[in-house]
């Protein structure tokens, strides 16, 4: 496969991190502009570095470019932050296939943080989603969202404060998910009528696990959505470990859902 040498944003200005007031801060227009340019001309085997900075923008990113690779300097040193966004419905959208995508974070969306849709060879590697306000329902759905996927690895990523799932995976196939973790959403990682799905991860104590089938691992049902004996211990346990879970499906109408 051809290498390109890694495409570095150059920034004209020195601009400022986030302050502390409550009004939203203004975009970082010139660096924003440059990024959705680097994602639209895009070539394949690209490679677009992010500096590390705490960057604002007031709308979304999308890439429909397959072959790039989006890499920061850190997920908490590359903040992407969204807290002024005034259009689109996710933070990053991506159409593309052989998509990578890792070491920074994605703040303060106004809908998902990351999505990803109808693409193969997906990696979402050291990605940190997160409301900064904490829990809310005003906050976006999922944090990290590939659906309509094939051959993808979410690894060590973290995820906060959703207001649906940190982690939802939906319609798709070969998925792992490892090394992760998801804190204070409403779900910790949700995965819908996927199939050969692999988890080896654990939530933290704050947002036990859920999973869901399409098809019932004990009953064998398909007229309503399922999961695994993660969703019980949501409701009587602080946390649960993935793969335990995974093992002891029960039928959700068992748990009275």
């Amino acid at each position: 496969m051809r290498l390109a040498a890694p495409s570095v944003i150059a920034l004209s200005l020195l601009l400022a991190a986030c302050g502390e007031s409550e009004a939203p801060p203004a975009a970082s227009l010139d660096f924003q502009k440059q990024l959705q340019t680097q994602l639209i001309k895009a070539k394949p085997d690209e490679v677009i570095e992010i500096p590390a900075g705490t960057w604002q923008l007031d709308r979304s990113l999308s890439l429909k470019v397959s072959g790039v690779t989006l890499r920061g300097a850190g997920m908490d040193q590359t903040i992407l932050n969204f807290k002024g966004q005034k259009s689109g419905a996710e933070g990053l959208l991506v159409n593309a296939s052989d998509f990578t995508i890792e070491d920074l974070a994605l703040e303060d969306t106004k809908g998902d943080a990351l999505k990803v849709v109808g693409g193969q060879n997906i990696i979402i590697r050291r990605v940190r989603t997160e409301w900064t306000n904490g829990p809310a329902a005003e906050n976006g759905a999922y944090g990290i969202y590939p659906v309509q996927t094939e051959n993808v690895l979410i690894d060590g990523v973290v995820a906060i404060a959703a207001s649906d799932a940190g982690i939802y995976v939906g319609q798709s196939r070969n998925v792992v998910v490892r090394n992760s973790r998801a804190e204070r959403n409403v779900a910790g990682i949700e995965i819908e009528n996927t199939s050969v799905p692999t988890f080896t991860t654990t939530s933290p104590p704050a947002t036990p696990a859920a999973f869901w089938y399409s098809t019932c691992p004990t009953c064998r049902s398909q007229d309503t959505p399922h999961a695994s004996t993660a969703t019980r211990s949501r409701a009587t346990t602080t946390g649960t470990s993935v793969t335990r879970a995974r093992r002891s499906p029960v039928c959700r109408r068992a748990l009275g859902y």
